[in-house]
């Protein structure tokens, strides 16, 4: 799990209406690569993109969501 200064994303974290994890319960296609530092933020986590679109790899049991925080 990453932090969010590691993200490099704009803003602040409770600039986000949510956060949570996404957790792979099956073997599926992704590409990912490190994180550069951006927006005032460390960077250095691990960026991944999903083959498929998520609400799909939800519905078909390959990934679930856990730990859904609402920060707004």
């Amino acid at each position: 799990m990453f932090s969010f200064q590691s993200r490099a994303l704009r803003g602040d974290e409770t600039d986000y209406a949510e956060f949570y994890e996404l957790v792979v319960l099956e073997d599926i296609s992704v590409e990912q690569g490190s994180i550069i530092p951006w927006f005032n933020q460390t960077g250095q986590g691990t960026q991944i993109m999903f083959s498929e679109d998520i609400e799909e790899l939800i519905k078909e049991g390959k990934i679930e969501i856990r730990n859904l925080k609402k920060i707004k």
